[in-house]
């Protein structure tokens, strides 16, 4: 798994870009204290740079479980949760290690839209500069991996419909 995820880093190009979601436009997850949508003008670029972050797909409807989970994760990986609206939302804060710059990262987990499952979207996007060196794609990535390990180590089936 590891050498998948160093080849996809290398591979990928660095897009000036500071915000990376799971979906983009009207379904664009909202940060809970800044409500403004995010750019569906990334959602080209990001889709192709950074295939592996997609929503995760939770073949239960029990969306309290599956946000406590996704809760569990971000903190496990260190991630300073500083606003929750469970069972929908969690607005966390990541502060990178060379410049010392912080980064918002919100995550929401919610009935799939086609029913019988949880849809997990995240949202990560730096507040400071246009570009962030693949930081965002990359943390998200890294989360939502670790996130369906822990699902599934909780005999929570991850679907892969999307």
């Amino acid at each position: 798994m590891f050498a998948v995820h160093l080849a996809a880093r290398l591979t990928r190009p660095l897009l000036p870009v500071h915000d990376v979601a799971t979906a983009y436009g009207e379904d664009t997850p909202a940060f809970l204290r800044d409500r403004r949508p995010g750019g569906p003008q990334l959602a080209p670029l990001t889709r192709a740079a950074y295939f592996d972050v997609r929503p995760v797909l939770v073949a239960s409807d029990n969306v309290p479980g599956v946000y406590a989970v996704a809760l569990e994760t971000a903190r496990a990986m260190g991630w300073e949760v500083e606003l929750e609206e469970a069972p929908s939302a969690f607005q966390a804060v990541v502060t990178t290690r060379l410049m010392r710059f912080r980064d918002d990262i919100v995550v929401r987990v919610k009935p799939d839209e086609a029913g019988g499952a949880t849809r997990v979207d995240a949202r990560s996007r730096s507040r400071m500069g246009q570009g962030d060196l693949g930081a965002n794609g990359a943390r998200l990535a890294r989360y939502l991996a670790r996130l369906r390990r822990d699902l599934a180590a909780r005999q929570l089936v991850v679907s892969s419909r999307l």
